[in-house]
C-alpha cells in the first residue's frame, strides 16, 4: 500500500492477473472507517473471480453484477476489469461521490457507475429500478457486510429483493403446450412449437410442443452447474443439472398444466408457478428473461461473531447457499478464517 501525503489517503495496488490491474483509494480520513478501506474478505473474493476467469470459468464477464456495501468499490471494479457488460457500485448516500472517484481513477466509467442504495428501503429499491437498476442483476456480490445483527437482516432482505429465481422448465413447457392449443384451431401443418414461433395457424399437437427443453432452460442448468467450479454441481444452489426442477419449484409429474400454469404437485391441475413467474419479471421494468439461470450471488465474509447465523438467514429469505471449496478459491489469496459462500434465489 502507498500513502500519498498530498490528500492524506492511501492507495491500495490490487493485481488480478498479469494485465488486469486495479489502484484504489481508501479514504482514511473518513469518519465511517467500515467503508473506507478495502477489506480482507474483498481481496478473496476478487482474486476468486480472477482465478476463475484465469481457468475459463468466468462468472462475471458479459453480466449485469450488483454490488451490495461497495464501500471503496474494489470487489465491483474487479468484477468490471474482468469483464462484466455493467456494474452498480451501490452503498450508503455519503460514500457515492468516493466510490465515482475510484470509477474514474481506474478508467472504467463506461462499465461501473456508482449509485445509493439503502439496504431493506422499497423506497430506495424502487427508485433504483426507476433509473439505474432496471433489470436484475445476473450477479451479486458482497464482502464483510454481515458483522452486525441490523445488517445481516437488511442484506438478506436485500438480496432476496433483488436477486431472480432460475426459470422452470416447467413453465416453459406450460407456455408451449398453452402456444400449442391456442394453433391448434387453425389451419396448416406443422409442429405446435413451429407455428408459435412462425405466428401462424398450425395443427401440430399439444404433445409435440411440450417436448424436450428449449436452449433457454438448458442455459440454466448449465449457468448453474459451472457456478460453483467442476464437480460441485451436485451440490451447487439452483436448478438440478439434468434440466429439472427441484422439488417445489413448480415441476410436478403427471400434471394438466393448464393454460400458462404449472403444476405444482404430483398429479396435480395445474399451479400458479407460470404466473408467479410472470409477477416475477413483472417486478423489473425491462423484465428478467436473459437471467435464465437465476442470479447469483457471491458472499464473502471473515469467521466472526454473529456470521454463524447466515445459513439461517439464507434458509429465512429463501436463499440456496453452498461454501466454495478452499481449491476453488486463489492459491495465494484464500485463508480458512475467511469465507466464500455462492448464493441462489429458490423458487416458491
Amino acid at each position: 500500500m502507498e500513502s500519498l501525503p498530498d490528500d492524506g489517503c492511501a492507495y491500495r495496488d490490487i493485481e488480478l492477473t498479469e494485465d488486469k490491474k486495479l489502484r484504489i483509494k481508501e479514504f482514511s480520513l473518513l469518519e465511517d472507517e467500515a467503508g473506507a478501506v478495502v477489506w480482507d474478505a474483498a481481496l478473496v473474493a476478487a482474486h476468486y473471480l480472477a482465478h476463475r476467469a484465469a481457468q475459463g470459468r468466468c462468472l462475471v464477464s458479459g453480466r449485469r453484477v450488483l454490488e451490495l456495501g461497495s464501500g471503496t468499490g474494489a470487489l465491483g471494479l474487479a468484477a468490471a476489469a474482468l469483464g462484466a457488460r455493467h456494474v452498480a457500485l451501490t452503498d450508503l448516500p455519503h460514500l457515492v461521490p468516493y466510490m465515482r472517484e475510484n470509477v474514474q481513477l481506474n478508467g472504467l466509467g463506461a462499465t461501473a457507475e456508482a449509485a445509493a442504495l439503502v439496504w431493506g428501503d422499497a423506497a430506495s429499491l424502487a427508485e433504483a429500478r426507476r433509473s439505474w437498476l432496471p433489470a436484475p442483476p445476473h450477479v451479486v456480490l458482497a464482502s464483510d457486510v454481515v458483522y452486525t445483527p441490523e445488517g445481516r437482516q437488511a442484506l438478506f432482505a436485500t438480496l432476496a429483493a433483488v436477486m431472480v429465481p432460475p426459470r422452470s422448465t416447467a413453465a416453459a413447457a406450460a407456455r408451449g403446450r398453452a402456444a400449442a392449443e391456442a394453433a391448434a384451431g387453425g389451419g396448416g401443418g406443422g409442429s405446435g412449437r413451429a407455428a408459435a414461433v412462425a405466428g401462424g395457424g398450425g395443427g401440430g399437437s399439444p404433445a409435440e410442443a411440450k417436448a424436450e427443453p428449449g436452449p433457454e432452460d438448458e442455459a440454466a442448468a448449465a449457468g448453474a452447474a459451472a457456478a460453483c467450479g467442476s464437480g460441485a454441481a451436485a451440490a451447487q444452489p439452483g436448478p438440478d443439472p439434468a434440466g429439472e426442477p427441484q422439488p417445489g419449484s413448480g415441476g410436478g409429474e403427471g400434471g394438466e398444466g393448464g393454460r400458462g400454469e404449472v403444476a405444482d404437485g404430483p398429479g396435480g391441475q395445474g399451479g400458479q408457478g407460470g404466473q408467479r413467474e410472470e409477477a416475477e419479471a413483472a417486478a423489473w421494468l425491462c423484465g428478467s428473461g436473459d437471467v435464465v439461470g437465476g442470479s447469483v450471488a457471491v458472499l464473502a465474509f471473515e469467521e466472526r461473531p454473529g456470521v454463524e447465523e447466515v445459513p439461517a438467514l439464507c434458509e429465512a429469505y429463501g436463499l440456496a447457499c453452498v461454501e466454495v471449496e478452499p481449491e476453488e478459491l486463489h492459491p495465494d489469496w484464500c485463508c480458512p478464517e475467511i469465507h466464500v459462500l455462492l448464493l441462489q434465489k429458490q423458487r416458491q
